[in-house]
């Protein structure tokens, strides 16, 4: 199964090849007709992916109104009600599209800041979320053997100080910070105790980052006492590195990025962690933030990202 099925004229795959890389650069899989393997018959195979892919992205273009294949191909998205539309041409858009929002790529320069660009990308994240960067496994039947080493007795176990509230506390999820920020605060201390992860850069607003390598580790809980989206117990690799933030966002950062706009949190403070977020404003404050830093590479952590780096 693919994120993104492109839908285009055939023709014009190198003029859509600049936005097929930015996509999959973000985190994205996209499946295009060049993937059909020799000697497979094209109906069947594109059927197939079209029916699969998450979402499906149509380019407009003079050739692609006029294909046998790309309005079909748009209309099953619609029909799904997964169906993003750009266009590369100035064009009239075929009969029953005109009423959707379309990103207009015309003279696009593969900059990923672009306003256009990013509404193709937020429509994806809204439809199928942030791109994962993972890919999950089948869960073994029986789990492999794991040699556990045991502890040194010479090391001394870290002792876990309480966390002061005027501290920054490790996170990844500004909006659950009103609920959980002493329980993250503990276990990232650990966390970065033991592990030492390196600061890679600082952004413009003072948001330390750290490097988080690929790897593959177990996620989930099957205790009897687990929640159902915590089950079933599966192996999940991540395949590429990620960056996370090092803390919290602080309320200073927030208003940094959040112009004009009032302080939610209850415990006022520039060094206390931002609290009381709805979901919309994090939404918001991460758009604000790419806008901000010119990119349009911020967004929350995947629950896989956040339990693998908590871990």
């Amino acid at each position: 199964m693919s994120d993104i099925f492109l839908s285009y004229a055939r023709e014009e795959l190198e003029r859509v090849r600049p936005l097929i890389q930015a996509l999959e650069a973000q985190g994205w899989e996209v499946w295009r007709d060049e993937k059909i393997p020799t000697g497979r018959r094209y109906d069947q195979v594109i059927a197939t992916a079209l029916g699969e892919a998450r979402c499906v992205l149509v380019i407009w273009s003079q050739a692609s109104v006029n294909s046998d294949w790309v309005p079909d191909e748009a209309a099953r998205g619609r029909t799904r009600g997964v169906l993003i539309p750009a266009q590369i041409d100035d064009i009239e858009l075929p009969l029953g599209f005109g009423m959707y929002q379309t990103a207009k790529l015309m003279g696009w320069n593969g900059d990923t800041a672009d306003p256009e660009f990013r509404k193709i990308t937020e429509e994806v994240t809204r439809l199928i979320g942030a791109p994962a960067q993972m890919e999950q496994t089948v869960p073994p039947v029986e789990e492999p053997h794991i040699e556990e080493q045991q502890a040194d007795d010479s090391i001394d176990t870290p002792q876990v100080p309480k966390p002061e509230p005027a501290r920054q506390k490790t996170t990844g999820r500004g909006v659950w910070l009103a609920v959980v920020v002493g329980v993250i605060a503990v276990g990232f201390y650990v966390f970065w105790q033991l592990q030492k992860p390196q600061v890679v850069f600082n952004n413009s607003i003072g948001m330390e980052f750290v490097r988080i390598e690929a790897g593959t580790f177990r996620m989930g809980w099957d205790a009897p006492e687990a929640f159902s989206d915590e089950q079933p117990v599966r192996w999940v690799h991540i395949r590429q590195p990620f960056d996370l933030s090092k803390y919290e966002v602080t309320q200073a950062q927030w208003k940094a990025v959040m112009v004009g706009e009032k302080n939610p949190s209850h415990f006022q403070g520039d060094n206390l962690p931002v609290e009381s977020v709805s979901w919309d404003k994090v939404r918001e404050f991460i758009r604000k933030l790419n806008e901000k830093e010119k990119t349009d590479a911020y967004h929350l952590p995947t629950e896989a990202e956040w339990e693998y780096a908590a871990r």
